[in-house]
């Protein structure tokens, strides 16, 4: 996740495993927190490129088989 992550979206330089919890009755799953950040050198990012890379990440994390809450 941490590599699909990153390559969401180009403006993602860091990404961090925060989190990591597990139930025995969940089996085979486990709850994660996942931080990332975002920069670009020249500008301050708009929200819209925030919100777009945010989008980006969801779409690549949904991709690799882990749901989002």
């Amino acid at each position: 996740l941490k590599e699909a992550i990153g390559k969401a979206d180009k403006n993602i330089f860091q990404v961090a495993l925060i989190d990591e919890f597990k139930k025995a009755e969940w089996k085979d799953k486990k709850s994660i927190t996942m931080r990332f950040w975002m920069k670009d050198p020249s500008k301050t990012l708009s929200k819209e490129v925030i919100d777009a890379g945010y989008i980006a990440v969801q779409k690549a994390v949904e991709k690799c088989g882990a749901e989002i809450r």
